[in-house]
């Protein structure tokens, strides 16, 4: 099937999106996986953006997102609506995610965003937890090259500045711990990384002084 025909596919799927929602995400998977957007678009995202269906290109990822994790021929998820599934994906844990689907079918869209932000709280709080215990690690462990798990420390900080993975007053901290233990070293990738950081620790706090 070309890239037209299966455009035109997911058109007709759209007119009637809560009960083929799931349809219009396995035929976008398709498309991406097989590059058949190649025929006309340059990249996925151009084709979602110039293919003109009925829906944003947001959406047409959360679909993908539903199918992907609960595919075609699921009873389980029979009577939800399309905006509570996009919710449910977000729970990554699929023994969580099932006593969510079940209590999904008597609790009203707003309930079940709240269960599932509890849980995503949950989850990042034992995900900040656990790189708390990986950073003391690298301090203590002695048999370490300490200017190998200064630039490890480096890496780890610059990337989860880039996405927020901490609340800002925890990373600041943890930031001052290292620009501490980095003064012992004067190496250049070590200079160029709190130069990398820096910066993007002022976009950061730029960013939350503005709101």
């Amino acid at each position: 099937m070309s890239l037209k025909e299966k455009t035109n596919l997911i058109k007709s799927y759209s007119t009637a999106v809560k009960s083929n929602f799931i349809k219009i995400g396995k035929v976008l998977i398709e498309i991406r996986d097989k590059k058949l957007f190649n025929e006309n678009y340059p990249s996925f995202t151009q084709y979602l953006i110039g293919a003109d269906f009925q829906f944003t290109r947001d959406m047409a990822y959360k679909l993908m997102d539903v199918y992907k994790e609960f595919g075609e021929d699921n009873k389980k998820i029979e009577g939800l609506g399309i905006t509570k599934l996009v919710e449910l994906t977000y729970v990554k844990d699929k023994e969580v995610r099932e006593e969510l689907i079940e209590k999904a079918q008597t609790l009203t869209r707003d309930e079940l965003r709240k269960e599932v932000k509890k849980v995503k709280e949950e989850d990042l709080f034992k995900q900040i937890k656990r790189k708390s215990q990986r950073e003391n690690q690298d301090v203590y462990v002695e048999s370490d090259d300490p200017l190998a798990k200064c630039k490890r420390q480096a890496q780890n900080i610059l990337q989860d500045i880039q996405r927020l993975a901490y609340p800002i007053n925890d990373m600041e901290t943890r930031l001052n711990k290292w620009i501490e233990f980095s003064k012992k070293f004067k190496d250049k990738d070590i200079m160029q990384f709190k130069k990398t950081i820096d910066i993007e620790w002022k976009k950061i706090r730029t960013i939350k002084k503005s709101k």
